[in-house]
């Protein structure tokens, strides 16, 4: 029974350091500079969670790009390709080349979209932010309760990704501290 409980220990600290890695990439590519950003793209590279560093890295990751990493983080690329009976957002057509994966995670509940007018949208080309990438890992790691009684988006996603030490490695400012 310990030797299991060492190796999940050891599985989820790797998967831990994996999730820092995207996070950091998806908050803010440019929080990464020269060898660092090289070496967690090609980090991100060699375990299939993004295809090839991308031209322009220092733009950020969009909510769709971060979909896919996490469907691919997860290893449910397959699943990804299964069409829902429904469109899950408005904005986010069949012909969308993240589709598949943020439609796995909306059947997962691993993300929601905003009220836009009658309908739900994704905003799937937007670049995500550092508290929107925190609660789809924080979820996908099985964290939901602990965020939700923490007092829920966005503050108890922050303190339980605070907790699971994902915010490691990240350089952490707000806009108040610019305005000094």
């Amino acid at each position: 029974m310990k030797k299991i409980l060492v190796t999940a220990r050891k599985q989820t600290r790797a998967l831990c350091l994996v999730l820092t890695a995207v996070l950091v990439l998806a908050a803010s590519p440019a929080a990464v500079s020269g060898a660092g950003q090289d070496a967690v793209l090609f980090d991100l590279c060699s375990l299939g969670i993004v295809d090839q560093p991308r031209e322009g890295a220092e733009d950020q990751i969009t909510r769709g790009e971060f979909s896919t990493m996490v469907v691919r983080l997860m290893r449910m690329e397959g699943a990804a390709s299964v069409q829902l009976a429904e469109e899950a957002f408005s904005d986010v057509p069949d012909s969308h080349p993240h589709q598949g994966a943020i439609d796995l995670l909306y059947a997962l509940n691993l993300v929601n979209g905003a009220q836009d007018g009658g309908s739900v949208a994704f905003e799937p080309d937007v670049p995500i932010t550092l508290l929107q990438a925190s609660k789809i890992l924080v979820n996908a790691l099985g964290y939901y309760s602990q965020a939700e009684e923490a007092g829920g988006y966005p503050g108890g996603y922050q303190t339980t990704a605070n907790r699971l030490h994902l915010y490691n490695g990240c350089l952490l400012y707000t806009s108040d501290a610019a305005d000094d």
